[in-house]
């Protein structure tokens, strides 16, 4: 039974019994450990033994959010199998010259739509083809045109954060989130204040991070990085790693305070 291949050793406040059917299907391939924030210090929630199935609740190309046997957490998305496709190619970012994809039910433009995904969403590979490749995205399986993703292999983070105002943390606002690192025309959605991010490279201006099953650019002023607990051993630091944020009198980056409506891909 899956409940004992899941070796519950504590429960988190922030655990939750979930449907088993929603999210996107996965299984564990050579084991993993269950957390409870993206970050490898994080709180033990579990171990998931090699094989043992899961749903992806939010997926990231560093660490993904599931579901197994009534519990949830974080687990490192290297650990995740969706489908017999290459690692270096397990996972597609919606990439297309208009800011936003189709998902269609069949292999075919003229096929259902099952919905519109703007760039930076993630998806998991289940088969690779073209003009269509085969993929999981927000609990459906479908079809994106092959031309318009980039694919990826499971990646490393940084840390974890959350998004902020410069001067004022506890002060709400909306941040532009992009595509790219630079401001114009690529903006995937604005994000408000206080939602998490996982990092993946720390620029001078820019920050890439993953949220909300997303990946993209901030900019750095308004990337707020957590800093480990004081009882994790860790090599010593580089000068790049104990950057600290620096408050900003006035930032650079617009911001939106509401979403417009996009013309149809």
């Amino acid at each position: 039974m899956l409940a004992a291949l899941l070796m519950v050793l504590s429960v988190p406040a922030f655990a939750q019994a979930t449907s088993p059917d929603s999210g996107i299907p996965a299984t564990i391939q050579g084991g993993a450990t269950m957390l409870g924030h993206p970050r490898p210090d994080a709180a033990f929630v579990a171990d998931l033994q090699d094989g043992v199935p899961v749903q992806v609740k939010t997926l990231g190309l560093a660490w993904s959010r599931v579901a197994a046997a009534g519990m949830e957490g974080w687990t490192a998305s290297r650990f995740l199998r969706f489908s017999n496709v290459d690692k270096s190619s397990a996972f597609a970012v919606i990439a297309a010259k208009n800011g936003r994809l189709t998902l269609r039910e069949e292999p075919a433009t003229s096929a259902k739509d099952l919905g519109k995904y703007m760039n930076g969403n993630i998806a998991a590979v289940i088969e690779m083809g073209k003009p269509f490749t085969k993929v999981a995205l927000d609990g459906k399986e479908g079809y994106l045109l092959t031309a318009h993703l980039k694919f990826s292999g499971a990646r490393e983070s940084l840390g974890t954060g959350k998004v902020s105002w410069p001067d004022d943390p506890a002060r709400e606002r909306n941040i532009t989130f992009r595509w790219e690192d630079k401001t114009g025309d690529n903006r995937i959605s604005t994000i408000k204040t206080g939602t998490p991010f996982v990092l993946l490279t720390r620029g001078d201006a820019w920050g890439e991070i993953e949220l909300l099953g997303k990946t993209g650019f901030m900019m750095r002023e308004y990337l707020l990085e957590d800093a480990a607990p004081s009882t994790v051993t860790d090599p010593p630091a580089t000068d790049e790693a104990m950057e600290t944020e620096q408050p900003q009198a006035e930032p650079t980056e617009e911001i939106m305070e509401t979403e417009q409506p996009l013309p149809p891909n």
